[in-house]
């Protein structure tokens, strides 16, 4: 097997396909962090009061890349949250 540096674009994204296929296969062996229920209930409270919305894929995926207001900025427009974004503080380590 070749060292992962030599491995081109395609191989790596075969590979975390491969990987990720067969960890998924049991379900129960994917929890989620505890955190993730709290950060939901705190988007699902913010869009019920509409403190929050929606937005399209491409707008948030540019937002995502730095295209546009960041996250970090809290994606606040005219006081309306554009997105139901965790804090960073209950992120988990990458």
């Amino acid at each position: 097997m070749l060292p992962i540096e030599q491995l081109s674009r395609v191989e790596k994204l075969r590979m975390m396909e491969a990987l990720w296929e067969d960890l998924s296969r049991d379900e129960s062996s994917l929890a989620s962090p505890a955190w993730h229920e709290d950060a939901l209930r705190e988007a699902e409270k913010s869009l019920a009061l509409g403190d929050a919305r929606f937005i399209d894929w491409d707008q948030a995926k540019k937002i995502l890349l730095g295209g546009e207001r960041s996250i970090a900025s809290g994606c606040h427009s005219a006081g309306v949250r554009e997105c139901a974004a965790p804090r960073a503080d209950r992120r988990s380590a990458r």
